[in-house]
């Protein structure tokens, strides 16, 4: 248990993740950081990709001034070279003015960052089954940790949803109402998709990527993510407004304890 009044007076001690980033397209703000950092991973998939379609939702449904006041960060967590060329010539083509005015990020990890993905911890699961879990806990906590200073808050998404639109005013509404209220939280949900859609302060999430690392043999990231605001005395999850849908064919799925 992290004792709540001590956390943050510590986090800045914790040690960074020893990761190497590759930075595809944008570039980092030199300006103080935005409100909003919006952070996805994509990876390559047999059905298709809908990471266009995903940043094109959520650049179309905010306004310029909400722009303003979010980056969007895109991890391309795939191996496949060839498919990560191609991706980011599709997102320079697609979102050139966002990629210049620092709303928009794109990034890779190598491969040598990643732990072995054979020979997991099974328990009553298949090896491929923990090996991709595994592989996408580090994904989540290698791109926790590049958001680190992007926003004052930083929503976790996924590569095949659709927003709603105004969804970072509506937001910043929320904080504002939890914040009148007194609510000790540290983590919002912004949808019922598994891991998706939950909103983090920035100053937990050092905390956030550290757990992610540390636990990415143990349990799906759904579960770690449910798990840590309980550590954080959150005594119950905040379900707010549904702002993202699921598009595509692959439907997260929720895991049980």
């Amino acid at each position: 248990m992290v004792r709540l009044d001590s956390r943050r007076d510590h986090v800045n001690y914790l040690p960074p993740l020893h990761v190497t980033y590759q930075l595809l397209a944008g570039q980092r703000p030199a300006t103080k950081s935005r409100y909003l950092c919006v952070g996805l991973p994509s990876v390559k998939s047999k059905t298709g990709s809908y990471l266009i379609p995903t940043l094109q939702s959520l650049f179309a449904t905010t306004s310029p001034k909400e722009r303003s006041s979010m980056a969007v960060v895109v991890l391309l967590a795939d191996f496949d070279v060839s498919w990560r060329t191609d991706m980011v010539k599709k997102i320079k083509s697609e979102f050139s003015s966002a990629l210049q005015q620092g709303h928009l990020l794109v990034f890779h990890v190598p491969e040598e960052n990643y732990s072995p993905l054979t020979d997991q911890k099974r328990n009553n699961d298949s090896s491929a089954i923990v090996a991709h879990r595994s592989k996408q806990n580090l994904d989540y906590a290698f791109l926790v940790q590049y958001s680190l200073g992007l926003g004052s808050y930083y929503l976790q998404l996924g590569d095949e949803i659709s927003a709603a639109d105004n969804f970072p005013t509506i937001i910043k509404k929320c904080v504002e109402e939890q914040d009148a209220k007194k609510t000790t939280w540290a983590t919002l949900e912004f949808s019922s998709l598994a891991s998706i859609g939950k909103l983090y302060k920035s100053t937990d999430l050092p905390l956030l990527a550290r757990f992610l690392f540390l636990f990415h043999q143990r349990m799906p990231s759904d579960l770690l993510t449910s798990t840590f605001p309980l550590l954080l005395a959150q005594q119950k999850p905040i379900i707010e407004h549904s702002l993202f849908k699921h598009m595509g064919t692959r439907h997260p799925k929720t895991s049980r304890m």
